[in-house]
């Protein structure tokens, strides 16, 4: 067969025969020279993997596993939202039989299919599609000018290495690093810059920056500083900066202040609080009491949005 005859197809079946010829023309052959025919199947079929499982791991991560199929194989995993019509698929590659799927929206339905590449490039069929719903991500009171309701880890040990890739935990959030050094300035700590997703703002990722940055063998930042400088919150419709905030407030007649701010008895001050900026976030992983009454503030502001509760603990973590 050469290469310009049809290629097998792995797991086909063929029919075959042979035909004998006289060069010289002078003899004839049985059945004008053609043999029985025979069958044979090319291969194995490349199918999908056996013993497919997926498995909710939290409100942004689902654990997908199979068994290896016999050769060199790679394997592809697709997923896209259940319950979203003409949803995408997004595709996964992997050499291993475990794969984890990253930043996913919470509490939302999954519908997930995994593909052989037999040999590392024969496609096979997808399988048949199994479903998970990841967590709901919990939203709870609390209040941005008490230091325990973010309290630090209480490991302080350090982790010996961190490299691209890594995911460490910073004031409530999940931070993946783009970049890492060992600081030069804080025994210990790190350098470096990194990408905070949060998915209720339409899966939006903050770019963050870090300087002795101390991280714990559990990978919870304890100390150091982190930044984010991507336009952040001010990107919502309808955002007002704490500035403008502020300053409407400083305008406004005092019985209207009471129904923004109720009657909490804290002064509120009409300056620009100290260390807040109006275009980018900061975090600390030391407490600072940043929030205090403008913090309160803030959320009130934000009432009117959906899901204002997680925008005000965004508030306090990235600006606090």
């Amino acid at each position: 067969i050469s290469p310009a005859d049809p290629q097998l197809e792995l797991g086909g079946r063929y029919l075959v025969r042979v035909r004998a010829q006289d060069i010289t023309m002078q003899n004839s052959f049985y059945n004008d020279g053609w043999s029985a025919p025979e069958f044979f199947t090319y291969g194995e079929a490349c199918r999908a993997p056996d013993n497919i499982a997926v498995e909710t791991q939290n409100e942004s991560s689902i654990r997908v596993e199979w068994a290896l199929r016999p050769g060199f194989n790679r394997y592809v995993v697709r997923y896209r939202e259940r319950d979203t019509p003409g949803a995408n698929w997004y595709e996964d590659e992997t050499l291993l039989s475990t794969h984890h799927l990253e930043n996913l929206i919470d509490a939302t339905a999954y519908e997930i299919q995994v593909q052989t590449l037999c040999n590392g490039d024969y496609e096979g069929p997808f399988s048949i599609s199994y479903y998970a719903t990841t967590d709901t991500l919990e939203i709870v009171d609390f209040d941005c000018t008490d230091p325990a309701t973010f309290p630090l880890p209480a490991n302080t040990a350090p982790i010996a290495a961190l490299q691209y890739g890594d995911v460490v935990t910073v004031g409530g959030f999940q931070m993946r690093i783009t970049e890492i050094t060992a600081s030069e300035e804080v025994a210990g700590g790190w350098d470096g810059t990194g990408q905070i997703r949060i998915n209720w703002m339409a899966g939006k990722r903050f770019i963050c920056k870090f300087e002795g940055m101390m991280v714990n063998t559990d990978k919870q930042v304890f100390d150091g500083e982190v930044y984010a400088f991507t336009k952040g919150l001010e990107s919502i419709p309808d955002w007002k900066s704490p500035e403008q905030i502020l300053e409407e407030l400083a305008e406004m007649p005092v019985e209207n202040m009471t129904t923004i701010c109720g009657t909490d008895s804290t002064a509120v001050s009409t300056g620009t609080p100290a260390g807040i900026g109006a275009g980018a976030g900061h975090g600390h992983a030391r407490r600072h009491n940043h929030c205090h009454s403008a913090g309160r503030l803030y959320c009130s502001r934000l009432h009117s949005l959906p899901r204002h509760q997680r925008i005000c603990q965004s508030i306090c973590h990235l600006r606090a």
